[in-house]
Order: C-alpha cells, then sequence, then structure tokens
C-alpha cells in the first residue's frame, strides 16, 4: 500500500487521499449521532476507507521514513521488576498494536500497571502508546486498570479519525468477572474517558468476556464486537456478537451463538467486514465437528442473521480457529487454526466462495520444526500474508514463536524471524501483526531484558521490515 498520508489532529482532520487506491478517509465529526437502533446497518454504502479495512485489516499507509531489513526490539515491559513492586508500566502485551499516521503506537498490557504489586498481584493491565523520539520511542501510561474499571484486556486499541480510542477488558468492572468497553478522547493533558460500557451478568442482555478488538467502519456510528462467553438465556453460554455507539458506547446484543453442530461458540478473534458491510468472523469451537467455524453476520437494525460458512474438521483440516480471517479483494477468506493439519501443528487456510458455498484450500501445515500453533490473526499485503506463531523459535527455544510469510497461493512460505525469549520476546500469542506501508509491527506476551521474579520477561513491542 503506497500514497501519502497526512496526519491533522483533532476533529477537524481533513480528508486523507490514499495514493493509488485512490481511498478517502472520512473527516471527522463531532454532530449528534444517532442511537445504534436506529442506524442502518445493513446494505449502507461504506466510506471507501472502510473497504480498504475490510480488505487488509491490521494496515495503515505509513509515514515513517527508510526504516533498516530486519527485526527490532522498540520497547521492553517492565511490570514489576524484581518480582516486586508497586510498578507502573504494563506487562505481557498480549493483544498487538495499532499505529498511527505520525508513528504512534498504542497498545494494552494484559497486566501490571499502577495495581501491579508483584508476580503473585500482577495487576489488571494499561492502555499505552510509544511516541517516537529520534531513535527510540518514549512510553506514556493512558489509562491503569484496577478491577473495578476493568481488568486485562486482550485486544488492541482501535482508532477512529479524530483520534479516539476504543478498548475492551475481558473481565473486571463492577462485577469484577464480565468485561468493559472504553472511549479515551484526545486532551491538553492526554486522554480522557469519554464513555464506558460495563458488560452484563444478565445472559438474557448479551454477552461477555470480550476479548478481541473493536472494529469501527467510516459512516456508521457504530463499532462491532464480539463476547466470548454467555449470550442469551440459559443454556446458552456460547458468546455473542455486539454493537456500541462510538459516541457514549450504549451496547446492543445482536446475534447470541447457539454452539452444539448447527453453530459455533466462544469467538475470540477480531471481526472484518466486506463492502457490503457483511461481517466475518471465527468461532474457537461448535460447528458440525465441534472443532470450530467460520462464520458470515450480515447486521439489521437491532440483530441481523449469521450463517455458518465453514466447519473445521480436524485431521488434515484445521482445528480451533483462535485468530480471525482476513479478505481480498475477489472475497477469499484466509486464516489459521492453532490445531489441525498434518501432523497436528496448526495451519494456513483460504476459503474461496463458489455459488454452492466456499472451497477449502490448506496453503500451509506446520510441522513443529522452529514453528507451530498460530494463534493470531493473519495481515495481509498484495499477495503476501503475514503471521505469527505461538510455538517454535529459535536457540534451543522451543515455545518462543515465530513471524512467517506465505503468498496468497500457498507456494510461497518463510519463517521471517525465530523468538529466542531473553532478548527479544516470547510468544506473540493472540497478537495479530500490523502493517503501516513500510513494517510489521506486534507484541509478545513474555520475553525481552525485563525478567520477574520467575526469569519471564514481562513482554515486548517488535519491528520487522521485510
Amino acid at each position: 500500500m503506497s500514497g501519502p498520508w497526512f496526519d491533522v489532529r483533532g476533529c477537524a482532520r481533513a480528508l486523507v487521499a490514499l495514493g493509488s487506491l485512490g481511498l478517502t478517509l472520512a473527516a471527522c465529526s463531532s454532530g449528534a449521532v444517532a442511537p445504534v437502533s436506529s442506524v442502518p446497518l445493513a446494505n449502507a454504502a461504506l466510506a471507501p476507507r472502510s473497504n480498504a479495512l475490510a480488505v487488509n485489516t491490521g494496515t495503515q499507509p505509513g509515514a515513517s521514513p527508510a526504516l533498516t531489513r530486519g527485526f527490532s526490539v522498540l520497547h521492553t515491559f517492565s511490570g514489576c521488576p524484581g518480582g516486586s513492586g508497586p510498578g507502573g508500566d504494563g506487562a505481557n502485551p498480549v493483544g498487538g498494536v495499532y499505529v498511527d499516521a505520525a508513528g504512534d503506537i498504542f497498545g494494552t498490557t494484559y497486566a501490571g500497571g499502577a495495581t501491579c504489586q508483584s508476580n503473585a498481584l500482577p495487576g489488571y493491565g494499561t492502555v499505552y502508546v510509544l511516541k517516537p523520539s529520534g531513535a527510540s520511542y518514549a512510553e506514556k501510561i493512558v489509562y491503569t486498570f484496577d478491577g473495578a474499571n476493568g481488568a486485562w484486556p486482550e485486544g488492541r486499541p482501535a482508532l477512529d479519525a479524530c483520534d479516539n480510542l476504543f478498548v475492551t477488558t475481558s473481565a473486571g468492572g463492577p462485577s469484577q468477572t464480565n468485561g468493559t468497553a472504553y472511549k479515551f478522547s484526545p486532551s491538553a493533558s492526554g486522554y480522557v474517558v469519554t464513555g464506558s460500557n460495563t458488560f452484563s451478568s444478565v445472559a438474557s442482555q448479551g454477552g461477555n468476556g470480550p476479548e478481541a478488538p473493536l472494529l469501527q467502519l467510516d459512516g456508521r456510528s457504530v463499532l462491532y464486537g464480539t463476547t466470548y462467553a454467555q449470550g442469551g438465556a440459559a443454556p446458552n453460554n456460547f458468546g455473542s456478537i455486539f454493537a456500541l455507539s462510538s459516541s457514549g458506547l450504549a451496547e446492543t446484543d445482536l446475534y447470541d451463538f447457539a454452539g452444539g453442530t448447527n453453530d459455533g461458540s466462544y469467538p475470540s478473534a477480531h471481526l472484518v467486514a466486506d463492502a457490503s458491510g457483511a461481517l466475518y468472523g471465527t468461532t474457537t469451537q461448535g460447528g458440525t465437528y465441534g472443532y470450530g467455524t467460520v462464520f458470515k453476520f450480515v447486521p439489521s437494525g437491532a440483530g441481523g442473521s449469521e450463517t455458518v460458512i465453514w466447519n473445521f474438521a480436524n485431521g488434515s483440516d484445521g482445528a480451533f480457529p483462535k485468530g480471525g480471517v482476513v479478505l481480498d479483494e475477489a472475497g477469499n477468506l484466509y486464516g489459521t487454526t492453532q490445531e489441525g493439519g498434518t501432523p497436528g501443528y496448526g495451519t494456513v487456510f483460504k476459503l474461496k466462495p463458489t455459488p454452492s458455498g466456499y472451497v477449502e484450500k490448506i496453503l500451509y501445515a506446520f510441522t513443529g520444526d522452529h514453528a507451530g500453533s498460530p494463534y493470531a490473526s493473519l495481515v495481509r499485503n498484495g499477495t503476501m500474508l503475514y503471521g505469527t506463531t505461538t510455538y517454535g523459535g529459535g536457540g534451543g527455544c522451543t515455545t518462543c514463536g515465530s513471524i512467517f510469510q506465505i503468498s496468497t497461493t500457498g507456494t510461497q512460505f518463510a519463517l521471517l524471524h525465530l523468538f529466542h525469549g531473553a532478548g527479544d520476546g516470547a510468544q506473540p500469542f493472540f497478537s495479530p501483526l500490523f502493517w503501516d506501508g513500510k513494517a510489521l509491527y506486534g507484541t509478545t506476551e513474555y520475553g525481552g531484558n525485563s525478567a520477574g521474579a520467575s526469569g519471564n520477561g514481562q513482554g515486548v513491542v517488535f519491528r520487522y521490515v521485510p
């Protein structure tokens, strides 16, 4: 992806041209926002940038200068140094990052923060930003969770055209267990909370435990997401699809997964959208064979319709997709499974739409030799897909993970980096890579130069330039 990206801060942000793609970013508006139930969610015309995000989720046209090829650590988290506290930095960033047009890197940490006391009391997590400062980055903690206001965020922040940040936590809130959502708006002193939502413990009022980042489409005043648990009246407890108003984060429960053999259960990954506004995602379990599904959801008013478009069967097929899917211009879907394939270390798959349904092709089956068990979603740049594995690694480490690339045809595969643990991080885990037009950015849950009492580092933010 190439072309200029001019960053104009604040809600007066101008239309932005995206070069050869001929795309524009809708200007930010601070006007009144319609309630979720009144927004035409189905068959509404999406602004062109939404189409770009749908095709290439996790990408941003880059504004950074020429970079040296290869791998580099940009930040190492300290958490509770030496196993004692209190600590102020975050720890264990599992959700990846978002890189804006100015090169600022936004992310969340699962643990750490001002409430961090020790490895036994590791804290409830943070929202942070890394700002370029010469040849390095300076970290600023945007927000610290304390349990009552949320706990353990697992997804990276979503940003809108006004530089508002939207973040979910997988647990915490007044009940301490159900999870929260926050909107942070820029101010003269940093960021302030301008919207929040606490997910309900009442099954009939929707799901709880959101693990994935939110999805916002230009031209829509809502954000879409999934919850891993609950959703619907008992005995259903299989997760949900929800919408939040972008103004105050008012929640609408759009769909509750039914589980069993006819539907998926426990969605854990982000959603993506096609040009029509239809959403696509995965469930980690459920479906015909019980090994997870790929689904399509068409929002409509305060609800919508869901269709399972693929049931994973294990064996040579994949099993238990933890990451979501990405789309190309032809409507093909690409994703990973953490298990399945031959000999069982996970797969990269492609689903091609046909008049009679989707046809699967396994692009690659991991063998466990230096790489295996991809948990995170892929990111696409043209005909190349990039991803990470949780297992494998270098220097004798078999649980540190790797970065890989594979062509959309499956004919080209390469391991780009093998994590070693102590210096460069370990286990990218849920963290989907982010492509800014020049480089890949991501996080590892563990590793780095900062070590706790157990000997494991507290995680890193890294960059890889292909």
